[in-house]
């Protein structure tokens, strides 16, 4: 689950139908967790997956730019070397 101080966190009120309020409070009932708990585990994991497609686009993109021509790899040691490793 996501944790941190209350300090790093916001409050996020959604409103629900009724009756996937009354499952979503069984289903954490019957998963051992609070209703608060399996939120933020379901939006940080909906985050992280979102974020990993945005990068494989970004990748697909930058691939398709090599082929083209429009941009050039680069090269490990001189990636090392303009880093400062």
């Amino acid at each position: 689950m996501v944790k941190g101080s209350k300090k790093d966190k916001v409050r996020l009120t959604i409103d629900l139908p009724i009756d996937e309020h009354k499952y979503f409070k069984i289903l954490c009932t019957t998963l051992g967790l609070s209703m608060q708990d399996l939120a933020s585990h379901v939006i940080h994991q909906f985050l992280e997956e979102y974020e990993d497609k945005l990068d494989l686009s970004l990748a697909i993109q930058t691939l398709t730019e090599i082929k083209k021509g429009k941009d050039k790899p680069i090269n490990y040691d001189k990636f090392r070397k303009d880093l400062g490793l």
